[in-house]
């Protein structure tokens, strides 16, 4: 049976953050509900670069008022105030998403080859994909 695993769109200044292991957070205006600690995620990079770059793992998911988030994930989360009071505008609460071990994948995939070769079409914010699928992707062989 497989696993659950998330591909996730993010833009490539913040992907590349996650990658380098300095953002350790990913802030998000709602999330799954079924993303649980030890899931992978696999990293997007938005336009321009539109490919999927690399993959970390989740290690919690929380539920917080922006201002909690703001006050314990500002440096983890490595955008500015301004960037961070645009993104939850009248918003509330907010998710993190906490990560670890990040990891490169050897040979980045486009989006015409992720289109053409695995049938996905990158999402605006996140979709599932199969353990045979994400392991495929990365380089693994199944």
């Amino acid at each position: 049976m497989d696993s659950l695993n998330i591909l996730i769109s993010i833009k490539p200044e913040f992907a590349t953050k996650i990658l380098d292991g300095n953002k350790t957070v990913e802030l998000r205006k709602r999330f799954s509900n079924k993303a649980l600690a030890g899931i992978r995620m696999m990293i997007y990079s938005s336009s321009p670069e539109k490919e999927v770059v690399g993959y970390v793992n989740i290690t919690a998911v929380s539920t917080l008022s922006v201002k909690d988030i703001w006050q314990k994930y500002k440096d983890a989360s490595c955008v500015s105030k301004l960037y961070f009071d645009k993104y939850y505008h009248s918003r509330d609460t907010g998710v993190v998403v906490h990560l670890s071990n990040p990891k490169k994948i050897k040979e980045k995939i486009k989006l015409l080859e992720l289109k053409k070769i695995y049938n996905i079409h990158p999402p605006q914010s996140y979709r599932y994909l199969s353990d045979r699928v994400f392991n495929n992707i990365i380089g693994y062989k199944t």
